[in-house]
């Protein structure tokens, strides 16, 4: 009988550690993924010379200041 409840309260343990741990990693992702947007339209915009958001193209600066 006791043995059943270490290991109930061993798998409920581990499933509170779990969804913890899940809980945290999901914030720490989506914080990590709203600082690396920024970045990521730049380096489009760079790369196609088109804006990622309207999709209008822009005339390159070639030769010129800048």
């Amino acid at each position: 009988m006791l043995y059943g409840y270490i290991i109930i309260l061993s798998l409920l343990l581990i499933l509170i550690s779990y969804s913890y741990g899940r809980k945290i990693g999901n914030k720490e992702g989506y914080y990590k993924g709203i600082s690396e947007i920024p970045l990521s339209l730049k380096l489009s915009y760079l790369q196609t010379n088109e804006c990622p958001i309207c999709n209008k193209q822009q005339q390159s600066n070639k030769g010129g200041k800048g």
